[in-house]
């Protein structure tokens, strides 16, 4: 009883520091501290590459973009800048799907086991591209919206 009070109340740690706290200057360090601690009360060990991917996007939240040189070429970065707006949602309603599909183990019209564990393993693994592509997207966002401003002393 107690490991599921204390999973539940750090997972709820987890989620109030990552929406208020992640970007002040120990913010990083401390989600990750909550979230090392969420798996070793039980939180589960599934979590731990979300939380990775998360806490090496974090330093770039609610930071203005630095102004280095683009990685990607301008082609590429305009399309993808607006992708946010789309993979943002896809990427929680597939993940909510997979974890559904995890608890219950229940996949509509299927009944081989194996059939559900590999559709949850995909639902996983096309959640963590569409996570780390929401990021990515979401920082191009961000930068173009910046060049694109009225008052940019630097356009």
């Amino acid at each position: 009883m107690w490991t599921g009070l204390a999973a539940i109340s750090t997972g709820l740690l987890v989620m109030v520091w990552s929406i208020g706290f992640i970007h002040r200057p120990h913010g990083r360090t401390v989600f990750l501290l909550l979230c090392v601690t969420s798996f070793l009360v039980g939180g589960g060990v599934g979590q731990v590459v979300f939380f990775l991917i998360a806490w090496a996007f974090a330093p770039r939240t609610n930071r203005p973009p630095t102004g280095r040189k683009a990685v990607l070429p301008d082609a590429l970065q305009r399309p993808l800048a607006s992708l946010w707006i789309y993979t943002s949602p896809a990427f929680s309603l597939l993940f909510l799907l997979a974890l559904k599909l995890a608890i219950f183990g229940i996949l509509p019209g299927v009944t081989n086991p194996e059939i559900i564990l590999h559709t949850c393993r995909a639902l996983l693994a096309i959640t963590l591209f569409l996570m780390i592509l929401t990021f990515i997207s979401g920082f191009l966002h961000d930068e173009a919206s910046l060049k694109n401003a009225p008052n940019n002393p630097k356009t």
